[in-house]
């Protein structure tokens, strides 16, 4: 998934995952012409688009716009977990997002296979997010697979072995690294896959009656 400027977009691509920067938020599939949007961002294709200024239908910036602001962290973060989790249901493979452990630290994506086995991936959005992050080696007792996922254009030479990696953008991930597999022990495993059960049960349960508290 690389970062792009706007100039031109074709009607043919895929349109979706808005995130605006400022107050305003728009959705892509009602968009008329045109549209304004003082400050956005969006995937487009799996590349995080961002610009300022006012838009037509057909994805052209109209004249005046500003220069497009630095890239989001946190939209490019929740490409890569999309792209991810896309791949993981691909291999058979369930998964829940800020899966809080027994340490209090919280996974970016947890993922259990058909046979009970347990992967975690650390989302990393940029050099700056792998750099500020030390606790990720806590994450290795709680799993029997450990991946970082990043964004297309990442140094992949810092991503330390033996650690699995993935690239990801916001339809697919590839796995570059395989990790280790160290099997967790019965009683652990037991507890994540209770605890796994119960947090995707509740998230399920207040989707289909959003007034639960």
């Amino acid at each position: 998934m690389a970062t792009s400027t706007m100039s031109h977009l074709p009607l043919d691509g895929r349109l979706d995952d808005l995130f605006t920067i400022g107050t305003k938020r728009e959705y892509p599939a009602t968009w008329p012409v045109p549209l304004a949007v003082p400050v956005w961002q969006f995937l487009y294709d799996g590349r995080l688009i961002v610009a300022e200024g006012i838009m037509s239908r057909d994805g052209s910036t109209l004249p005046g716009a500003m220069a497009p602001p630095p890239a989001n962290g946190r939209a490019v973060a929740a490409a890569v977990t999309r792209g991810v989790r896309r791949a993981l249901a691909a291999l058979g493979h369930a998964s829940l997002t800020e899966f809080m452990l027994k340490t209090g630290r919280r996974a970016d994506i947890i993922a259990v296979d058909a046979q009970g086995g347990i992967t975690i991936v650390e989302v990393k959005s940029s050099v700056a997010d792998f750099r500020a992050d030390h606790k990720w080696p806590d994450y290795t007792a709680f799993c029997d697979r450990y991946y970082f996922a990043v964004p297309e254009g990442f140094p992949l030479a810092l991503i330390p072995p033996p650690s699995g990696l993935m690239v990801a953008d916001a339809y697919d991930a590839a796995v570059l690294r395989e990790p280790p597999e160290h099997r967790l022990p019965a009683a652990r495993r037991k507890a994540l896959h209770l605890r796994f059960a119960l947090l995707a049960a509740g998230r399920l349960h207040r989707l289909e009656d959003p007034a639960l508290s």
